[in-house]
């Protein structure tokens, strides 16, 4: 069943205290260096990421959901539909 917020006084009856960072960076490595140099579409961009590693906004948010620092329906407030 899905998480839901649940308020309370301490957090205005949000659901929420506090904030958790949702972010997405990349390391610049020589092969995505050379991809951007070389002007790649998003996708192929997108895969020298995938293929470092690296996690979507929509991967690292559902993992915090997941954990139960945030839920679905704030991540979909924040980013729109998943």
């Amino acid at each position: 069943r899905p998480r839901r917020p649940v308020g309370c006084s301490a957090c205005h009856a949000t659901g929420y205290r506090g904030r958790a960072p949702l972010v997405e960076h990349a390391t610049l490595g020589p092969a995505l260096r050379r991809a951007i140099l070389e002007r790649q579409e998003e996708g192929a961009l997108a895969e020298h990421l995938r293929a470092q590693g690296q996690r979507t906004l929509t991967e690292r948010g559902l993992a915090l959901a997941a954990s139960g620092a945030t839920s679905v329906a704030e991540l979909e407030r924040v980013l729109g539909p998943l």
